[in-house]
């Protein structure tokens, strides 16, 4: 878990909490429960990804949400993806309205998945950058709280019905400069965590590492998959960020590291 924003007055005051709502929907709710005991839940968002033509991890991600909420006992996709258009001209795209069967509530969900590396100022969001340094945690931030959770607010003709409630949902994983433990502000404890070096400050004693592709940043590797890897003993030179697994003497994961080329540089 990264982050998690909410935000219910109008205009929407968002303030930065733990992750109460996946924390409500799997403890309170019992969704564990119910994938436990229905086993064909994990077949079936396997061959739902399958489908899916664009393999983007955003995409994924949000398929992964949307297959999770069709499951579940406690709440009701009402819109997905929807666009709000007037006269030709889109104002912007919601990424769900769910009804909360529990409470009645009409919940205006949004959601992302990000992964940024951390530089100084680390309690600074605005110093945690993506491999594409425009890409900010604290940018990505503001456009979660000012535009697209105030869709629904500033353009509430677009819905047959009133939103009760507006969240943001922003999973991944934050990578620490090596040594370093500061999180950026707002920030939930248990977020998932990495590291980052840069490719000429590596040491190779003893080392095991596999690269991980993209699609499977998220994820967390079976042992069988781990077996699999294609161990390195040292890290290549690169030409651009990459993302390894560090692994131990059993091809156990012990961490993900990434590794910067020499030249990448983060803003001043």
């Amino acid at each position: 878990v990264a982050l998690f924003v909410k935000g219910v007055t109008i205009p929407c005051k968002v303030r930065l909490v733990a992750n109460r709502f996946l924390t409500r929907c799997t403890h309170q709710y019992n969704i564990v429960g119910v994938l436990v005991l229905q086993q064909y839940c994990f077949d079936g968002v396997l061959n739902y990804l399958h489908t899916l033509k664009n393999r983007r991890l955003g995409l994924r991600f949000e398929a992964l949400i949307f297959f999770w909420l069709s499951i579940s006992p406690n709440y009701e996709i009402l819109l997905q993806n929807k666009q709000l258009i007037t006269e030709g001209r889109t104002l912007g795209e919601i990424d769900f309205i769910i009804k909360d069967c529990r409470t009645h509530q009409l919940i205006h969900l949004e959601v992302a998945v990000k992964f940024y590396l951390g530089t100084e100022d680390l309690s600074d969001p605005y110093r945690w950058f993506g491999t594409t340094v425009s890409d900010q945690l604290g940018k990505k931030v503001d456009h979660l709280k000012q535009h697209q959770t105030q869709l629904s607010n500033k353009y509430p003709e677009h819905f047959p019905y009133p939103i009760d409630a507006r969240y943001c949902l922003l999973k991944g994983r934050l990578f620490y400069p090596d040594h370093s433990s500061t999180a950026p502000e707002g920030i939930a404890k248990y977020h998932l965590k990495g590291h980052w070096l840069r490719s000429h400050k590596t040491t190779n004693d003893k080392l095991k590492i596999s690269a991980i592709d993209k699609q499977d940043w998220l994820a967390t590797l079976s042992s069988e998959q781990l077996q699999h890897c294609n161990i390195l003993s040292q890290y290549p030179m690169l030409d651009s960020p990459q993302c390894y697994l560090r692994l131990g003497e059993n091809k156990e994961e012990l961490e993900r590291v990434f590794i910067l080329p020499h030249s990448f540089k983060f803003p001043n």
